[in-house]
């Protein structure tokens, strides 16, 4: 049996081999494009030569107009500014992406970013306090702000203009700031709800670029900005936020790893250097190798490392800090696996009290430990999340009698929706539909295991979860070649909603099978072209004469010769 249920979408078409034959690409090419909603010669023109003219007016963004304005009067008349931003990687992008762009100009912004471990996420009154003090007047927070309810009051109570740019879902009340822009508040197009918050961040570069522009302040012996070389840091953060890489994702991101391969800041070259990353940078190296590493900073202690790194001018300070994030890094796989192992044995002895089915039956996972490193019970819960397909809650209990906790969801369940339904049980929570962070008295943790069961099961309406594999298209073995996958390269960046493309093959006939390493599995097919399975050697003995089988197509290149190779992701 398969483990996962597929999802086909459909076969080759004929309106697929019609408009195949006016583009120059391969039929099964064209049908992955079809079935992603790019039914027509324009857009998927524009898809694979995304163009930054494309990009759609930042000003058709709520409040874009009027933040814009309030930053333009604070460069011109040098006003004190700070930019605050999360301390994960898409608020230390954002930060870099604002305080790059101001220092560009003359300005002397600082910035600042809440500990992890001591204020926790979201924009707090009492750092806010401090910032008065030193005598800012213009407060600009990047990804994070929309539930600072109360210190958006505080704000206008002492005289601070607040630009909130965020991207995390609004709730019941908005922030009462100067100016609040976020593609997700009541009456947003659409078009812009992808945005990671560095993508929120550049657009308002953008837009204050313009206004100045306007008013003639590049006419004053300042050089005005090219904004097209922030998009390495750019595509950074919209890279390792996981959001949908289509649309205005896809061209930040597309044209960001142009740069990243070709001429990048002296920051993210230290970092390349310290992974001993020797090929081309492509989305899978940033999100999986590089992004780790600056995320440790944020997740073992301060991130303003993750910050400095990227606004470094200094070779050698660049590099004494992306070793430091390395270490850092190793430390929390260190942390990361002794929390996971602890997990999987409590879910075994879940199982083994009760029994499988009652597991089965659960919607959702909680687990609290008091011992458990608050940097890493984010990647826990994604492990969870992963394995055995339920919505989950990871918390680290504090000795203050507060627990800090971080939820990942699946696909088909909208994990802040959830939480919204019992928002009185929090202390504080934000996230969007995948994933969200909150904190909560420890005593209250009972209860909401209870209340997050509930909603889940509410939500799904009592239908059972189960992974899906969806698959693009069905296809005939020799239906791809050589030059169908290098067109689906280029359909690179692969991300969220623009996933690695998957085929399916029916009653495909193995001429002989191999388990390599005592893991993995290999088999000759009938068209002599080689299937490898990796972790997949408990299937040899389950696979007969022929199978069907969902795959991914791939290039093989050894001792100077290229070949055509399938990856295996399920077979039956």
């Amino acid at each position: 049996m398969p483990k996962c249920k597929w999802n086909i979408k459909s076969t080759v078409t004929e309106k697929a081999k019609k408009l195949s034959k006016n583009l120059s690409l391969s039929p099964v090419v064209t049908q992955v494009l079809i079935n992603r909603g790019l039914d027509n010669q324009e857009d998927i023109k524009v898809f694979f030569d995304p163009s930054l003219s494309k990009l759609p007016d930042p000003f058709a963004l709520g409040d874009m107009k009027k933040a814009a304005d309030r930053l333009a009067d604070a460069i011109e008349k040098k006003e004190k500014i700070c930019v605050y931003g999360d301390y994960d990687i898409d608020g230390s992008t954002s930060i870099a992406t604002i305080v790059t762009f101001l220092r560009s100009l003359g300005v002397g912004v600082t910035y600042y970013q809440p500990e992890r471990f001591v204020e926790g996420y979201g924009l707090h009154v009492d750092s806010v306090k401090n910032l008065h003090k030193n005598g800012t007047s213009l407060l600009i927070t990047v990804d994070c702000g929309t539930s600072g309810i109360d210190t958006a009051k505080y704000c206008k109570e002492v005289g601070i203009d607040l630009i909130i740019t965020d991207h995390h879902k609004v709730g019941t009340e908005n922030p009462d700031a100067y100016a609040f822009v976020n593609p997700h508040k009541s009456g947003e197009n659409k078009i812009y709800s992808s945005l990671a918050g560095v993508g929120v961040s550049y657009y308002l570069a953008l837009a204050t670029r313009k206004v100045l522009r306007d008013r003639g302040f590049f006419k004053n012996d300042v050089e005005e900005p090219d904004l097209k070389n922030y998009l390495d840091i750019v595509a950074f953060g919209t890279i390792a936020d996981v959001v949908p890489l289509m649309g205005i994702n896809r061209i930040l991101v597309k044209k960001g790893l142009d740069i990243i391969n070709n001429n990048s800041r002296i920051g993210l070259s230290a970092l390349i250097e310290v992974s001993a990353l020797k090929t081309k940078i492509n989305s899978d190296a940033l999100g999986f190798i590089l992004a780790p590493r600056l995320n440790a900073a944020g997740r073992m202690g301060n991130a303003s490392r993750s910050v400095e790194l990227l606004l470094s001018n200094n070779e050698d300070e660049a590099r004494k800090i992306a070793k430091v994030l390395d270490e850092e890094n190793q430390k929390r796989v260190s942390f990361q696996n002794k929390s996971w192992q602890q997990v999987q044995t409590i879910v075994e002895e879940m199982v083994s009290k009760k029994d499988v089915g009652a597991f089965d039956k659960k919607f959702t996972l909680t687990f609290a430990n008091e011992g458990w490193h608050q940097g890493i019970i984010g990647i826990v819960a994604s492990k969870s999340a992963e394995k055995w397909y339920k919505p989950t809650s990871v918390y680290t209990i504090g000795n203050n009698g507060t627990a800090k906790g971080s939820a990942r969801s699946v696909p088909g369940v909208d994990i802040f929706s959830v939480f919204l339904s019992f928002k009185e049980i929090f202390e504080d929570f934000g996230g969007h539909n995948m994933a969200a962070g909150m904190s909560i008295k420890s005593d209250r943790i009972p209860k909401f295991e209870e209340m997050f069961e509930l909603g889940v099961s509410n939500y799904m309406k009592s239908k059972k979860l189960s992974p899906v594999i969806d698959i693009d298209v069905e296809v005939g073995i020799t239906d791809i070649s050589i030059k169908t996958v290098n067109e689906i390269s280029q359909m690179e960046p692969f991300g969220l909603e623009n996933p690695q493309p998957l085929f399916f093959s029916s009653d495909v006939k193995v001429f002989n099978k191999w388990v390599l390493k005592d893991k993995h599995l290999k088999l000759k097919l009938e068209n002599g072209i080689d299937a490898i399975g990796f972790n997949m050697a408990d299937m040899a003995d389950k696979i007969g004469n022929t199978i069907d089988m969902v795959f991914k197509p791939s290039i093989n290149d050894w001792n100077g010769t290229r070949s055509l190779q399938y990856i295996l992701v399920d077979v039956e």
